[in-house]
């Protein structure tokens, strides 16, 4: 499950093709920005980890920075082993860009399509070696998880 649906305790899982939104959601006395059905957001619900999402849309400054075009494929994963800490989930996309879902506007249209282990691989493996080129630290978690992707199906 996401980070934030673990941290507020939700257990709802978004369906395959769902229309998502980005939304914060004020749970046990603290802000979470999670994900809701468009149809229904009120209602939070998960993304599990390791998930392809499709993005409608991005921030422009993202899109031209990382030279991404809409529609945009992403596997979600967890920034760190120790996510109940972090709270931020992150999106890499296929050229190895990367956003956490706290940059992202609230409002963000995504959906989580169907699994594709190839692309996933693909995704971390550039993940990987973008943050390799820049010396920035790839957080262990990618490392760690990028032979273990299996399809995960929602819904």
């Amino acid at each position: 499950m996401c980070a934030g649906s673990v941290a507020a305790g939700i257990e709802t899982k978004a369906r395959e093709g769902q229309a998502l939104m980005v939304a914060d959601f004020g749970v046990m006395g603290h802000r979470h920005r999670l994900f809701a059905p468009v149809a229904n957001p009120t209602c939070p619900v998960c993304i599990d980890f390791n998930s392809t999402v499709m993005f409608a849309t991005l921030p422009a400054h993202f899109r031209e920075t990382n030279q991404i075009t809409l529609p945009a494929k992403a596997v979600m994963i967890s920034p760190d082993v120790n996510f109940h800490q972090s709270r931020n989930d992150v999106f890499v996309f296929e050229n190895g860009a990367r956003i956490q879902l706290s940059q992202l506007p609230v409002g963000t249209n995504l959906k989580v399509v169907e699994a594709d282990v190839v692309f996933a691989q693909r995704v971390i493996a550039a993940a990987n070696a973008k943050a390799s080129r820049t010396a920035t630290p790839t957080p262990q978690s990618v490392r760690e998880r990028s032979d273990e992707l299996v399809p995960v199906h929602v819904g």
